[in-house]
């Protein structure tokens, strides 16, 4: 079974560089977009192209 990794990360230029590299280029990614300001909110979105995906 391959190994499961959960991270908490701000969504940020250095972290989309970080999904760029081979470790996570095109593997499965299942993300949450959390908005706590005004009216809190959130999105929860898979792709296999997360670095294009989350510009």
């Amino acid at each position: 079974m391959d190994e499961l990794i959960v991270e908490k990360r701000d969504l940020n230029r250095e972290h989309i560089a970080y999904i760029k590299t081979d470790h996570l280029n095109n593997y499965p990614i299942v993300y949450i977009l959390y908005n706590d300001k005004k009216k809190p909110s959130a999105y929860i979105g898979q792709t296999v192209q997360a670095a294009r995906r989350l510009k």
